[in-house]
């Protein structure tokens, strides 16, 4: 039977020099939703005063281009009436217009006659939804349009491109790799990105396997060797020995079964014929672990039909209609462990995995067990055979830039057991007042927290402002996380030419937060710098990422510089600059700061609030 697939997509993307977020948020069952998160920058939002001139065409003229400002492509409808232009509604925003543009139209376009019409523009405003847009699928690298269906069976063709509904989503079911066009209904590409089919737990399934018994060969052409990749697929004929797994014609991988004491080369029967084996990526050691044997071969220690954890951590619970959070969560003490793709787990239970039916589980954090500023992992143990969440022991290094667990007795220490994420030694966890001593590898790993300067509190913010951060992470179903943060400050001026945070101020941040390194983020800052110049002076600034910094740019920087020459009247200039950094994959908390420079220049004016200066960081958790 045919893995049952859906496609998953979120990504941000630059577009000359306007930066984009998107991310895609699944719907079973496989109805996709799309929305901007920042929109497109500087699109026209409300219109000042008309000035009206005179001796144009009576008429209404419809889709009329927009002329003059710093912005483009904007189109509006234009009635005349008495020869002069009386009403002006905007049909298309455009893109980069800035407050206080003013915007005329040719007399050709509304009449042919007349002359002397303006309107300056008042407000600038995103374009945040996608209802009305569509989705393209091609071959990636090419512009060759690619199937995507309506049904999981795929009998049933979707358009290319597939349009999107009053609430910017679509059923789209999908199979392998695909580059993927979101654009918005007025044709503005919103941004494209590179997407797979996955099953409903983020495992690739690839169809029947190829080979021999003990040299199987797969196809995912998604697989690059990234730590903990899960690979599904059906075998044609049983193993009798040590088995390798060659993914698209690649080298050959030794795949391991884990035991108590330790990974151990497979021996034969432990995968059986039309049977569906799970291998999980170890980037570490080079192998594949296998995730569910069969129940009768090889000495295997699992049960026969072991399947990865499929709840969701979290700090809002099933009480509030949909785990996943949409506004911001401060000061949170209880956490939640909500089923999600479904309300199975696996369970350790010193020889074998016990797949365990568990409904909402809750850890109450104290300030005895959850001290300040540390991180913990959360997981789920069998107590007396109640499915019981959990958080263990901090980690031994929560500095930015270098967490770790630590290892050795009582310590945060994790292992793969069977492809299943647990704790590598005997250690004492926490729930509430409680405190629970748990035998090795017999608690599974859901999550992560950071906890708040407040000892027992964990945050999560969506909003804009300052120090952001979202304190908890998934180990397993990981959703997009998008973060904004920045200065709520109206203007500044800072002309000396050093790197230093934005206003000053290193509360201008946002914490990213992983509890595995497996997840690359992408970070992003705009700035909104210039002012008045006279005579021989120069406006002029310099934005960036500052990683685990608040003194040196990381990544891509944005440069922005207007000089007057001498004898030069008096100039007011303006820019929106951006610099972005595109973080390698990294484990426990890291500090995004938003820098910026002001290169020495004679006037540099920086503009805060959120419509001016944006900083941003988005991964999976």
């Amino acid at each position: 039977m045919k893995f049952k697939t859906f496609l998953i997509a979120a990504c941000a993307v630059v577009l000359s020099c306007v930066q984009v977020l998107a991310q895609a948020t699944i719907l079973p069952p496989g109805m996709t939703c799309f929305q901007a998160q920042t929109g497109i920058n500087g699109m026209l939002g409300t219109l000042g005063t008309i000035t009206g001139g005179s001796a144009y065409t009576n008429g209404a003229y419809g889709g009329v281009s927009l002329t003059g400002g710093s912005g483009s492509q904007a189109t509006a409808n234009i009635t005349v009436s008495g020869g002069i232009v009386t009403q002006v509604t905007v049909l298309n925003p455009g893109i980069q217009y800035v407050v206080g543009d003013v915007l005329s139209a040719a007399a050709a376009n509304i009449g042919g006659t007349g002359s002397g019409f303006s309107v300056a523009v008042a407000s600038t405003s995103i374009n945040s939804s996608l209802a009305g847009g569509s989705v393209s699928f091609f071959i990636p690298n090419t512009q060759t349009f690619k199937q995507t269906w309506q049904d999981a069976a795929e009998t049933t063709n979707n358009q290319n491109p597939v349009p999107l509904d009053q609430n910017g989503c679509a059923v789209i079911y999908g199979n392998g790799i695909y580059l993927m066009v979101v654009q918005d209904s007025l044709g503005n590409t919103v941004y494209s990105k590179l997407t797979a089919s996955t099953g409903p737990t983020g495992v690739f399934w690839a169809a029947l396997a190829t080979g021999t018994p003990n040299a199987i060969a797969v196809t995912d052409s998604a697989f690059s060797h990234q730590d903990g990749t899960v690979i599904q697929f059906l075998a044609a004929v049983a193993n009798n020995g040590p088995v390798t797994v060659a993914v698209s014609g690649g080298a050959a991988i030794a795949l391991i079964k884990d035991t108590p004491t330790g990974p151990a080369p497979l021996t034969g029967g432990e995968i059986g014929p039309a049977n569906t084996p799970m291998i999980t990526y170890d980037a570490t050691n080079v192998q594949f672990h296998l995730v569910n044997p069969a129940a009768s071969g090889g000495g295997s220690t699992s049960s026969g039909s072991l399947v990865p954890p499929q709840g969701y951590l979290n700090l809002i619970g099933q009480a509030s209609g949909d785990v996943i959070q949409t506004g911001d969560v401060v000061g949170a003490v209880t956490v939640y462990y909500s089923p999600f793709v479904g309300n199975q787990i696996p369970i350790f239970n010193g020889s074998a995995f016990v797949n365990t039916t568990f409904s909402e589980l809750t850890t109450t954090l104290t300030a005895s067990g959850s001290t300040s500023n540390t991180i913990q992992d959360e997981c789920v143990f069998s107590n007396n055979g109640v499915p019981t969440l959990v958080a263990g022991p901090s980690w031994s290094n929560v500095s930015a830039g270098s967490g770790s667990r630590g290892s050795g007795a009582g310590s945060a220490q994790i292992i793969r057991l069977q492809g299943i994420w647990v704790n590598a030694n005997s250690y004492i966890a926490y729930n509430g007042l409680s405190s629970y001593t748990i035998p090795a590898n017999q608690c599974t790993m859901v999550g992560s927290l950071s906890i708040d300067a407040s000892a027992g509190q964990v945050s999560a913010y969506k909003t804009y402002g300052q120090s952001r951060k979202w304190g908890v992470w998934n180990f397993y179903n990981r959703q997009q996380i998008t973060m904004i943060g920045g200065d709520n400050t109206a203007t500044w001026s800072y002309t000396p030419n050093t790197v230093r945070a934005a206003n000053g101020n290193s509360a201008n941040s946002i914490t990213i937060f992983t509890g595995l390194s497996e997840e690359p983020f992408d970070l992003n800052t705009t700035a909104f710098v210039g002012g008045s110049i006279g005579n021989s002076q120069t406006a002029a600034g310099q934005v960036g990422i500052g990683y685990n910094s608040t003194t040196v740019l990381s990544g891509k920087n944005g440069i922005t510089v207007f000089s007057n020459g001498a004898g030069t009247a008096g100039n007011t200039f303006n820019n929106s600059i951006a610099g972005s950094y595109k973080a390698a994959p990294a484990i426990g908390i890291n500090v995004i700061t938003a820098l910026e420079n002001g290169l020495g220049a004679t006037v540099s004016t920086w503009n805060g609030t959120q419509n001016f200066m944006l900083l941003s960081a988005q991964y999976r958790g």
